[in-house]
């Protein structure tokens, strides 16, 4: 009985490959036409066993496709449930900003778009950076400032384009308050 067992383990634990190859045989020996095993003398033991070779060739085939729909039903449960984990993560992030960094984040919705150039000094802006709520878009600048186009991340912006009220009762501050005048 423990041997019997075992075989079975074995047998359950094919990978992909093989079932494939397992189903293709029996399937490809359940069709073969009965003058090619006539000619071969193997038509009394064909008919003998086709039944058997059909029932594990359909076993095979439909172990390979429900496997297949496991496997696939299994990453896109982990791919959902890592996007939602993903999703409450930013919500932490954008919810508890301070009132200048509303601020800062109320010139894209006020001006309409996603790109804004800030001076890369800018500790709220930066703070925004490392947040990972906006992107510095270049490492190039205006060589007359010290400004640098910052886009707001495609998640944020359609948050804060959903939920305007985060953001209500804030106005836009000076994009340029570390500006220096030579």
């Amino acid at each position: 009985m423990l041997d019997f067992l075992k075989h079975l383990k074995e047998i359950l634990s094919l990978n992909y490959r093989s079932l494939f190859i397992l189903s293709g045989i029996c399937l490809m020996v359940a069709f073969l036409p009965t003058s090619f095993l006539e000619a071969i003398g193997m038509l009394n033991l064909w008919l003998q066993y086709r039944p058997w070779v059909m029932a594990f060739g359909i076993l095979f085939t439909a172990w390979l496709v429900l496997g297949g729909l496991f496997d696939i039903i299994g990453l896109n449960k982990n791919k959902i449930s890592d996007w939602m984990e993903l999703r409450k993560t930013q919500e932490k992030l954008l919810l508890p900003t301070s009132r200048v960094e509303k601020e800062a984040l109320s010139h894209y919705l006020t001006e309409d778009t996603t790109t804004i150039a800030f001076d890369y000094r800018d500790g709220v802006v930066n703070g925004l950076i490392a947040k990972g709520i906006l992107y510095r878009a270049s490492q190039a600048s205006n060589p007359m400032s010290f400004n640098f186009d910052v886009n707001i991340q495609t998640w944020a912006w359609d948050y804060l384009q959903k939920h305007p009220e985060i953001l209500k009762g804030i106005k836009p501050g000076d994009a340029g308050r570390h500006q220096i005048s030579f």
